[in-house]
C-alpha cells in the first residue's frame, strides 16, 4: 500500500514537472511575441525555476525511498532463498556451506536464563 502512494506520488510530481516545463515554454512564446516584458519574463522564469527545483528534490526524495524499498524487498527474497536452502539441504550441506548461510540468515542470537532465541535479519 505505501509502495502503490509512492508510485503515484511521485507520478504526481512528474506531471507537476511537465505542467512547469510547459509554463515556462508559454513564457518564452508570450515573450518572443512581445506579450510580456524582458523583465516579466525573468520574474516568471526565476519563480518558475525555483518552484521547479522543489518538486525535483520532492521527487529525488521520493524515488530513493522507491530504490530502498526494492532493496529492501529483494534482500528479503534473498534471505528466504537462503533459509529455504538451509532447511532443505541441512543433512547434506557440509560445515563450510553451512557456516556462510547462518551468518547470512542470523542477526543475533539472544540467551537467557530461560533459554535463548534466534533472530533472523529483518
Amino acid at each position: 500500500a505505501v509502495l502503490a502512494e509512492w508510485e503515484a506520488e511521485a507520478a504526481h510530481v512528474r506531471d507537476r514537472l511537465r505542467q512547469m516545463d510547459r509554463r515556462l515554454d508559454e513564457q518564452l512564446v508570450a515573450a518572443g511575441r512581445g506579450r510580456i516584458t524582458r523583465e516579466q519574463l525573468g520574474k516568471l522564469s526565476v519563480a518558475t525555476a525555483s518552484q521547479r527545483l522543489t518538486f525535483e528534490d520532492e521527487l529525488e526524495n521520493i524515488e530513493h525511498k522507491l530504490r530502498d524499498q526494492a532493496n529492501a524487498t529483494e534482500r528479503a527474497h534473498g534471505r528466504q532463498r537462503t533459509l529455504a536452502k538451509v532447511l532443505d539441504g541441512w543433512d547434506s550441506l557440509q560445515v563450510t556451506e553451512k557456516q556462510p548461510l547462518l551468518r547470512e540468515l542470523i542477526d543475533k542470537i539472544v540467551i537467557r536464563d530461560e533459554g535463548f532465541e534466534v533472530l533472523l535479519r529483518p
